[in-house]
Parts: structure tokens; C-alpha cells; sequence
């Protein structure tokens, strides 16, 4: 198991949907008899691809995240060698990924928090990651649908880390950049604005209400509970593997998407479903 990480992107191994997916990977490769190895490699580094198509080392590789390595995964590809890639469908992909409808759970996010009656919606993500861009495209797909005006301003650049979200919160100037509602490109970010917000004195949700994307195992106990788009991690895990063991045995394998499910609790504003 392979997650390159950009150094501008600065995620951490360390991130819940990391941790959480690992462990599901982990559990279904011990259940056919398979050890796991993992690596982080520096995707700058132009020799990460040899290493990890490494047939010395392991049997395949399962690579999570496509971060700025669209072109180098489709090469990768090319090699024959057995790899399945955690990500979004992009186009002229050659490379098989498994992942969740992005742009589908960004769209149900933002569509829910226009049904609260929110009017000045913003997003949170680095859009120049492929997941993220495609969370977008769903969030401006709903306001299009609404007939809602769609803000560059309403648009903050954040990476995947609290700390990075917090500062885009904490420089943001609330009296003159008014938003109701906050569509965030991961659970992580949703959880750290919802502190920063807070800490400005803008509670949530009646000032702010909040979306966020994965459905980590914290967002069910987090204050408020998180309204999130739920990635179905475990089930991921195990379909990576079962498709990892296909192209061991050589068969040919399609690019899947799983639904997303819009899991609605307490920091959207609405009746908590679970």
C-alpha cells in the first residue's frame, strides 16, 4: 500500500480516513493470508514509481490517492504490473480506481444545506486535487441547480490538515464575507472549522451550518455531531483488495464508483438521522 503525498499537500500518514481505510485493507489481505507493507513516498520524487512496482517487494500494489500523479499512475499502468488506485474517475484514466461518487456526495451535501435555507454557501478544499475538484463540480452543479450565485470569494483554498484550515478561517473577514452555510472537502476540515468558527463566536449550526465528506468514526461523537458524506470505508478497503487479487490473476478490471450516502446529524441544522 502506497500514499504518495505531495509536500505542498502537507496530509499526514497520521489523517483518520487514512487510518481508518489502512485498517480496512489491512483486515481483508489478513483474511486471505496476505501481509500488508506500507509506504509513504514524496510524489516529487520521480523515481517513487519504481519502487513501488517493485515485484521483489510485494505481489501488487494498491495506491491511495492520485494526488498530482494522474499522468505518472497512467504510466504506471502502462507497465502491466498489478496496481488499483484509491481515487476519482479522471479522464483518459488507464489506471483501475475504486473510490466514491465525489462529485455525486458534494452535490447531495450542498443540496441538503440549501434545504435548510441557506442562501451563501462556501466550499473548503485544495482544488487542485482530483477528489477535491470533483467535490466542486458537485457543489457548484447544486447552487447552479438553485439558481444560487456561485462566489469565487466563497471558495477557500485549504489542504487537508486542521491546522491549515484554521488559518483560513481565522484570516477571513466575517463582517464584509458573510456565509451561511460550508460545504468541506473532508471530515477533517469540516471538524477544524467548525472549531474556528466557534472560537470567532459564530456557532454552529444556527449561524453557520456544516457538511463535511468521509463519515470518519469521530464525526458521529464530535460537538456538534457531523452532517457528512459517508465513503462506505470499510467496504472500500475490501474492494480494493478483491480487485487487487483480480489483477494478480491477470483479469481485467473496470473503474468503480460506490455511492455516497448524505449522513445528516446535528451540524447542518436538521433532525439528526443518526
Amino acid at each position: 500500500m502506497v500514499i504518495p503525498i505531495d509536500a505542498k499537500q502537507q496530509q499526514p500518514i497520521s489523517d483518520p480516513f487514512f487510518m481508518e481505510l489502512l485498517g480496512a485493507i489491512a483486515d481483508a489481505l489478513n483474511a486471505r493470508g496476505f501481509d500488508l507493507l506500507l509506504s509513504r513516498v514524496n510524489a516529487g520524487d520521480r523515481h517513487w514509481p519504481d519502487a513501488a512496482l517493485d515485484s521483489s517487494r510485494a505481489d501488487g500494489t494498491i495506491i491511495i490517492g492520485q494526488s498530482s500523479q494522474h499522468e505518472t499512475l497512467n504510466r504506471m499502468a502502462d507497465t502491466g504490473a498489478p496496481m488499483v488506485v484509491w481515487g476519482g474517475r479522471l479522464p483518459d484514466q488507464r489506471y483501475s480506481t475504486i473510490g466514491c461518487d465525489n462529485e455525486t456526495g458534494a452535490l447531495e451535501a450542498t443540496k441538503h444545506l440549501i434545504a435548510q435555507g441557506r442562501k451563501r454557501i462556501a466550499f473548503m478544499g485544495h482544488r487542485s486535487w482530483p477528489e477535491v475538484e470533483l467535490r466542486y463540480k458537485g457543489y457548484q452543479r447544486a447552487l447552479e441547480a438553485a439558481g444560487h450565485e456561485i462566489d469565487p470569494d466563497l471558495v477557500f483554498d485549504s489542504r487537508f490538515t486542521s491546522e491549515d484550515a484554521h488559518r483560513v478561517i481565522a484570516h477571513l473577514d466575517l463582517k464584509t464575507l458573510a456565509f451561511d452555510g460550508l460545504v468541506a472537502a473532508s471530515d477533517v476540515l469540516a471538524m477544524a472549522a467548525i472549531n474556528a468558527l466557534q472560537a470567532r463566536g459564530i456557532h454552529v449550526p444556527k449561524d453557520v451550518a456544516i457538511t463535511g465528506f468521509d463519515d470518519i468514526a469521530l464525526a458521529t461523537w464530535y460537538n456538534p455531531p457531523l452532517t457528512t458524506v459517508r465513503q462506505h470505508i470499510l467496504q472500500g478497503g475490501r474492494l480494493l483488495v478483491d480487485l487487487m487479487m483480480s489483477k494478480i490473476a491477470g483479469e481485467a478490471i473496470a473503474p468503480l464508483m460506490m455511492t455516497p450516502e448524505l449522513v445528516v446529524r446535528a451540524s447542518s441544522g436538521a433532525h439528526q438521522a443518526d
